[in-house]
């Protein structure tokens, strides 16, 4: 889980009452002060999935989330449970143990040690270079993550 989606997964039902034809998956959160249900969604699931990713949560948000089976006949029981999404995410530390690889005419192999992640996915790293010809300026290069 991150801070702002949840993969789930279920198992199938051990009985089904007719041609298992896919699943209903809802979840929403709960307004801790007044008991009031916002932010409510429900999706339709292909009956070989088992598994889900639910994106676009709010950090730190306790959600109540259900699946149920669905047959022609109609829905199976409802299987629930509550969880508390993710810390928000915090700035993270640069990395450490840097380390110049190799020089060539145009181009440079670094390699360096990721620090602290802040509680989430890191998604690219900036490097900036200084270039001989222009020592007062740096250049950002984006770097995206390859490891």
């Amino acid at each position: 889980m991150y801070d702002t989606s949840l993969d789930i997964s279920w198992q199938k039902p051990l009985e089904i009452n007719g041609d298992l034809i896919g699943y209903e998956l809802e979840w929403y959160q709960m307004n801790n002060t007044k008991a009031e249900l916002t932010d409510r969604s429900i999706i339709e699931i292909k009956p070989e999935l088992t598994t889900y990713t639910i994106n676009n949560l709010s950090a730190t948000t306790w959600y109540t989330i259900s699946v149920r089976a669905k047959t022609r006949k109609g829905f199976g029981l409802k299987r629930s449970a509550s969880i508390e999404s993710g810390y928000p995410p915090e700035m993270p530390s640069p990395p450490t143990n840097l380390e110049l690889i190799s020089i060539e005419k145009r181009s440079a192999v670094i390699r360096f040690s990721a620090g602290y992640t802040g509680k989430t996915n890191i998604l690219r790293y900036i490097v900036q270079i200084q270039t001989r010809s222009n020592n007062s300026q740096w250049e950002n290069i984006e770097v995206k993550k390859n490891f």
